[in-house]
């Protein structure tokens, strides 16, 4: 997840308190009024005194967030990358099924990991489940099986849809042993879940296959 604050907050169209979230890829403003600031739109960012001065399409955002003003800005100009968010690193081993972004193959690649497009690999550090709809919650048994037990399975569903909403994924991970530790943005459409074994469930592991 993101920075987030309660500050002071001035724009052309007036000034107030409210709390600012530093997503992604975008600024999110709420409170006495709402906006967003786009990282695309931004053509200047300068930190001025503990303000945040933000220059963009939409005209001109100042945040007065004191000591982390400098923090947010070199976020701003150096945001994460979809795969630094997700922690995939060029040694692991990586399953992609049902996921119909293409871009992200291509990411992927450049990142230089090992990948297994449209087939559960055994043993593989990061599983990539696509979850468009109900259905498809059935095939998370065996991409749990195909994971390392100290590995990862991410689960990209669109948003929106109550019927593979976070609630419901996390229903189903908590009944398979697992538990969720991150949730991050995965498109403008879709969200990512991201589900690990049990710690406990883990160390029975090892010590099952020790014997």
């Amino acid at each position: 997840m993101g920075y987030e604050a309660d500050c002071r907050v001035d724009t052309a169209g007036g000034s107030g308190v409210g709390k600012v979230l530093l997503e992604s890829d975008t600024v999110i403003i709420r409170g006495a009024f709402r906006a967003r600031v786009p990282f695309a739109s931004i053509t200047k960012t300068a930190v001025e005194g503990g303000k945040l001065i933000l220059t963009h399409r939409g005209g001109r955002t100042v945040l007065h967030l004191g000591s982390g003003a400098a923090k947010w800005a070199d976020r701003i100009r150096n945001p994460k990358t979809r795969i630094d968010k997700l922690g995939v690193k060029p040694s692991h081993r990586v399953s992609v099924v049902g996921v119909s972004d293409s871009d992200f193959t291509g990411e992927l690649k450049a990142v230089g990991c090992s990948i297994s497009r449209g087939r559960l690999r055994a043993d593989s550090d990061i599983v990539f489940l696509g979850v468009e709809q109900e259905r498809d919650l059935g095939r998370m048994p065996a991409a749990v099986a195909a994971m390392k037990t100290n590995g990862a399975l991410w689960i990209i569903h669109p948003r929106g849809k109550p019927e593979v909403q976070d609630i419901v994924i996390f229903r189903l991970a908590k009944a398979l042993g697992l538990v969720s530790n991150k949730v991050a943005r995965f498109s403008e459409t879709h969200s990512a879940d991201r589900l690990v074994i049990l710690l406990a469930l883990r160390e029975g592991s090892r010590t099952r296959r020790s014997e």
